[in-house]
């Protein structure tokens, strides 16, 4: 139906399936037990994380495979209402006879007795690698450490809703007044620890709100705490940080339980969204004034009523995917929230360094460091540092030649 049963349309945009399920098995005990015995094994292989229904896990997986993984293909839950010219309808009775089988049980889920992480004694939640079969893991976390060590690919018996907040900042006090091991880190107890003092990274640039908290921790601990070596350090570097602390963790607890660490499966990168006329517009606009941000396009005559800073915001983000906009930084706080055109020195410079290198601690199978860069690139990092102090000069300067109309608009304009 759609398209493809219209004979006034030439091209062909898509096809409209309209499938309605029906349960396989005749006698509904065993289609429950069927469906049980799918659901548990899910769960086993950590699918849980990935369909919030389990309830309906099996029709999930049949209309998953109905669609192939294709993005050509709609399903529909019923054919009947359908507006339109219907091309063909069929029906199958694939319903089949079954005879009766023992009551089922669901497998017995066993917790561990202590964490693999901090050593302690209690319920642990089995965690496993992404893909790893759960059930029989010899690894587990409490619920403490699951809330530090999760990631994306890391699964757990445990509840999906884990929030990392509270115990990150539990931890931090209680750790100090009385760490978990006498000797090695506080938290992991491992020998290679070195006390000093710590800062908060939760405005992601060490400049917390407390001061320094002082313990013994190892190389990989700190991430998990959301901790900088060092006050002022930017958001990019506590971010690496983090991600290399959580992929030692992960490291480490595989090799204590010795079991094998399965390769991180290739992730596509991420399409960059289409620049569409309008983008092309925006960025038009900010190359005319210099440097605007999404309240002043918001204000601007251009906008709708219903288009706020937040709706510019989402335009600004494809002109920041494109690299064709930066962030004006060399204006003090009266250039917050200003975005101004980057120049193809400043990309080709950009692009460069990311690579040649990328500053920021990494997890190189030991531990966590962080490399020195490699001859050349300090300079070069000045260089585009530079070109971008001049950019931003020159946008400001453009900016108070060249002012932003403007309209008065609601409070978020």
């Amino acid at each position: 139906m759609g398209a493809y049963a219209d004979p006034a349309r030439e091209s062909l945009l898509h096809v409209d399936l309209a499938v309605e399920l029906r349960p396989r098995l005749d006698d509904p005990l065993e289609q429950r037990k069927a469906e049980q015995r799918l659901h548990d094994a899910a769960r086993d292989r950590g699918e849980r994380q990935r369909v919030l229904d389990m309830g309906g896990y099996g029709h999930w997986r049949t209309r998953l495979a109905l669609a192939g993984r294709s993005k050509v293909v709609r399903l529909f839950r019923s054919a009947q209402g359908v507006e339109g010219r219907v091309l063909f309808e069929e029906e199958r009775e694939l319903t089949v006879s079954t005879t009766a089988t023992v009551p089922y049980q669901r497998p017995v889920e066993v917790p561990l007795t202590s964490c693999s992480w901090c050593g302690r004694q209690g319920e642990a939640a089995r965690v496993a690698q992404r893909g790893a079969p759960l059930a029989s893991s010899p690894v587990g976390l409490c619920e403490q450490c699951l809330s530090l060590g999760w990631a994306d690919d890391l699964q757990s018996q445990g509840s999906a809703d884990v929030w990392p907040w509270g115990a990150v900042r539990r931890l931090r006090t209680s750790l100090a007044e009385e760490p978990m091991h006498s000797s090695g880190c506080a938290l992991c107890g491992r020998e290679d620890a070195v006390e000093q003092p710590w800062w908060p990274g939760d405005h992601r640039d060490g400049s917390g709100r407390g001061e320094p908290v002082v313990l013994r921790l190892c190389d990989v601990c700190p991430g998990l705490l959301e901790l900088a070596d060092a006050p002022g350090r930017d958001g990019m570097w506590c971010t690496r940080h983090e991600h290399a602390c959580m992929v030692g963790m992960r490291a480490l607890l595989w090799r204590r339980a010795g079991v094998e660490e399965v390769p991180p499966s290739a992730r596509k990168a991420r399409k960059r969204p289409r620049l569409t006329a309008l983008h092309r517009d925006v960025l038009a606009r900010v190359e005319d004034h210099g440097a605007l941000s999404a309240v002043d396009l918001a204000c601007a005559p251009i906008s709708q009523n219903h288009q706020d800073s937040r709706w510019w915001m989402v335009r600004l983000a494809h002109l920041f995917d494109h690299c064709l906009i930066a962030e004006v930084r060399d204006g003090g706080k009266e250039a917050r929230g200003l975005v101004r055109a980057t120049s193809n020195l400043e990309r080709d410079l950009a692009a460069q360094l990311d690579a040649l290198h990328q500053s920021g601690p990494v997890w190189d199978g030991e531990r966590v460091l962080e490399p020195a860069p490699p001859p050349g690139w300090t300079e070069l990092r000045d260089k585009a540092g530079q070109e971008a102090i001049r950019l931003d000069r020159k946008a400001l300067r453009r900016r108070a030649d060249h002012p932003v109309p403007q309209v008065d608009r609601g409070r978020w304009g």
